[in-house]
């Protein structure tokens, strides 16, 4: 048995069902025209729902295949999402080499006091000239007697240590690509390039002793790394218009006086 229908789903169905009138008025020169549609409610409703899908569609396919999308706010060509991309690929890459620059200079700013070679000789002011011949007081050497250096490298020494000429470390040859040793335990507080020294690379070790590896092919650490003695930091090179051949110049500095590195360790 059938269900009565109530009624007020008689009057619905009543208003769906009722033929309804769309007037289109279109003016011309001529004249104006009227044009009649008359169709059920359902029909005028479902007619207006496709025109407004079809209406969305299009709008979606100019907006997401077509330059057209450059001019909405909000919508990105593959060129300038490339382009953030690279963007944020770059400020990640300073955000990295910042926090090194902090680490170094951290490290430098402790060290600058220290650095200042400090000699029961001299009276006053310090004479630039005569820094270049002290020598470590005897109890500083005493902070470094029992280290164990690791040689940074083995070959053949081409060019010693020298206070008159002003070079204060030794020069080494060895084998092309041959791998460059940590000395020391501790940590690269510069790692750079110049014209005149190539890639350099600097490490604090405690005491305040640092070791100068400079004129290097490529460089293996980066700044605020830590090193343990004898771990690999770089790599032999021929950098800098101060390097003559594929060499490492090697330097050991301690309170900011230099030391000969052929008095701690065999090459």
């Amino acid at each position: 048995m059938k269900k009565p229908v109530s009624v007020k789903s008689k009057k619905i169905l009543g208003i769906i069902k009722k033929q309804h009138v769309l007037l289109v008025h279109e003016e011309s020169q001529t004249g104006t025209a009227v044009l009649f549609f008359k169709s059920p409610l359902i029909s005028i409703v479902l007619v207006s729902l496709g025109i407004f899908i079809v209406i969305f569609a299009l709008a979606f396919v100019i907006l997401a295949y077509t330059p057209a999308q450059q001019y909405v706010p909000g919508f990105l060509s593959d060129h300038q999402k490339e382009i953030l991309l690279d963007d944020a690929r770059k400020t990640d890459a300073l955000e990295e080499e910042l926090k090194g620059k902090e680490v170094y200079y951290s490290h430098l700013d402790s060290l600058i006091e220290e650095w200042i070679p400090k000699n029961d000789t001299l009276k006053g002011e310090v004479n630039a000239a005569n820094i270049s011949v002290l020598m470590p007081a005897e109890e500083q050497m005493k902070a470094i007697k029992n280290f164990y250096f690791y040689a940074p490298l083995h070959g053949l020494i081409s060019k010693h240590f020298n206070y008159q000429e002003k070079h204060y470390g030794v020069d080494i040859v060895s084998q092309k690509n041959e791998a460059v040793k940590a000395t020391l335990n501790g940590r690269i507080i510069l790692s750079t390039w110049s014209a005149e020294t190539g890639n350099t690379l600097v490490l604090q070790h405690s005491n305040n002793l640092i070791s100068v590896y400079k004129h290097c092919s490529a460089m293996l650490k980066k700044e605020g790394q830590f090193c343990k003695a004898g771990e690999v930091i770089a790599i032999i090179g021929n950098t800098g218009e101060d390097s003559s051949g594929p060499h490492l110049h090697f330097e050991l500095w301690l309170n900011g006086t230099p030391l000969n590195p052929a008095s701690h360790m065999s090459f």
